[in-house]
């Protein structure tokens, strides 16, 4: 009941202020775009760091369920995709394995193959599947991240990610760790795709002896986070320890193998990230008591900060080229969100859009852009719920 009235509340909230202050849904500035909805209720991606986008540009990943809520239990929602020349939804499986962050972790592997995140005989699972034949075939293992260069993949413990992290890990498998503040065999796991094996490469309770905070060893430390360079090299992860309510966050990278580890960021704040190139990253943290974006330089301790007198909002970046990165923000005091591209050599931030945000979309149930870039980095993806569901736009970059 206490639910119903909660939700009743915010519907209520949400009607009156968007009725009194006549604001516009959707405001995006010189820019073509279209929207793309399913027949469901909502219509999304997930996360930042993976383009939906196939390499033709032509076909667009995406998640679509009716459930409309936080997630407590295995619900099932529908992998598809959109034909972008027609606007058509093609459905192609069901999973029970997603969250309202990153959705099932599904990828491009090439033109013609899909892999995502579901369950195989009631364990975590993988699964390729060619979107022509319908050929599927089984890993042991779920993903996190993918490189396709060379067939390998990183992955980590979903279920003691929801018991820490709610709307980033899974529910269907129970918790085996959930006693154990540092788990001895816990951490990261290289996978093969090409023999379906995997072999944990970092340990959490390993982690905890490299330049070690006070307040670690009596914690409850998890991983979140895996993101692998394009090169498909190096990989960097982030090291979380919570005690007391309060979240504190470092930064390691290390070898596709997890050999040549290194700690990157060690002042308990980092928030969102992408990588430039191989070597260098852009993260959204705190250094010397100052939050705004810094470029870190991979394996040594320079960093530099980027834009901090200018753009001083956390969000989700991704570059578009060593000039331009695409970021966006959280909702503002009148509950927008907004896209921004900056131009590093100029200094400038440009708005390119802003997105009503319904007050109902709040903790893991809510919808961040997480804007993303097809392989020609002319069209923009972004995740919005203006209009009460979750649907996609993309937006032509070209002439911006």
């Amino acid at each position: 009941m206490k639910t119903k009235i909660k939700r009743f509340i915010l519907y209520t909230i949400s009607f009156f202020s968007r009725l009194i202050l006549r604001k516009k849904n959707i405001i995006i500035n010189n820019a073509e775009f279209k929207t793309y909805k399913s027949s469901y209720k909502h219509t999304f991606v997930g996360y930042y760091d993976k383009s939906p986008f196939n390499s033709n540009s032509d076909k667009l990943l995406a998640l679509a369920t009716n459930h409309d809520s936080t997630i407590s239990k295995p619900i099932e929602a529908t992998i598809g995709y959109f034909d972008l020349s027609n606007n058509i939804f093609k459905e192609l499986d069901k999973t029970c394995t997603w969250n309202w962050q990153q959705g099932c972790r599904m990828l491009w592997v090439d033109k013609d193959n899909i892999i995502f995140n579901t369950l195989n005989k009631n364990k975590y699972a993988s699964k390729l599947l060619n979107i022509s034949s319908k050929e599927e075939k089984y890993f042991n293992f779920p993903i996190y991240d993918v490189s396709t260069k060379n067939n390998l993949a990183l992955t980590l413990d979903f279920s003691r990610l929801h018991t820490f992290r709610k709307g980033y890990g899974y529910v269907n498998v129970g918790d085996k760790t959930i006693e154990e503040k540092i788990p001895k065999d816990n951490g990261i796991w290289l996978c093969n795709l090409n023999d379906n094996s995997k072999n944990i490469i970092i340990k959490i309770k390993d982690l905890i002896l490299i330049e070690p905070h006070e307040d670690m060893y009596d914690s409850w430390h998890y991983i979140n986070h895996i993101s692998i360079n394009n090169s498909g090299n190096r990989f960097m992860f982030f090291h979380i320890w919570e005690r007391k309510g309060k979240r504190k966050i470092r930064v390691f990278t290390a070898d596709i193998d997890g050999k040549n580890i290194y700690l990157l960021t060690n002042e308990s704040h980092v928030s969102h990230y992408t990588w430039k190139n191989d070597t260098e990253l852009l993260m959204y943290a705190t250094h010397n008591d100052v939050m705004t974006y810094y470029t870190y330089i991979d394996m040594t301790q320079e960093r530099y900060p980027v834009c901090s007198k200018i753009l001083k909002v956390d969000g989700h970046p991704t570059y578009i080229n060593d000039r331009f990165f695409l970021t966006d923000s959280y909702p503002n005091k009148q509950n927008y969100q907004e896209l921004y591209l900056f131009d590093l050599e100029r200094n400038k931030a440009m708005n390119l859009a802003k997105f009503y945000n319904p007050f109902r979309f709040l903790a893991e149930f809510r919808c961040d852009l997480h804007p993303r870039l097809n392989k020609e980095k002319n069209k923009i993806c972004i995740d919005i719920n203006s209009t009460g569901d979750r649907e996609i736009i993309i937006m032509d970059v070209n002439g911006l």
